[in-house]
């Protein structure tokens, strides 16, 4: 049995790419050739070879490196409130089971509903952003 090849359309001559195209080409070209990553000077000598000026080049790469710390701070933070809210949401479990643990066995009337109801509350408070920032992140990651 002879082996599938798998059919690539070839480009029409005439074929025009729209920015967002040939930057998808070439990102694809440029991993494929350089999987270690580019030098700053490397980056500086495509920027010549490709007519950028340095002054522009630097403006744009320090714009770029401004909006990945600012990537990887909001990514902190994103974090660190995932983490407080699991924190509170399993003391809030631990002491809730607890409460009606010991109203059961005291029994009468079922009074750890209050503390269940006003502490619930304040762990939905907590939940909300956690759950917003979830779920801009699922809409970015579809979009």
């Amino acid at each position: 049995m002879e082996p599938r090849r798998e059919r690539v359309p070839k480009p029409l001559p005439s074929s025009r790419y729209s920015e967002a195209e040939v930057q998808q080409i070439l990102a694809r070209a440029w991993q494929a050739q350089t999987p270690d990553g580019v030098s700053r000077e490397q980056l500086a000598q495509i920027a010549t070879e490709l007519g950028i000026d340095q002054k522009n080049l630097e403006q744009a790469e320090q714009e770029w490196l401004a909006e990945r710390d600012a990537r990887t701070q909001q990514e902190a933070a994103t974090h660190r409130l995932r983490q407080e809210f699991a924190a509170h949401l399993a003391s809030y479990i631990t002491v809730c089971l607890g409460l009606v643990v010991l109203n059961l066995i005291i029994g009468g009337y079922f009074w750890a509903i209050w503390p269940l109801l006003g502490w619930g509350i304040g762990v939905a408070m907590h939940g909300i952003p956690v759950f917003l920032s979830w779920r801009r992140e699922r809409v970015a990651g579809v979009s």
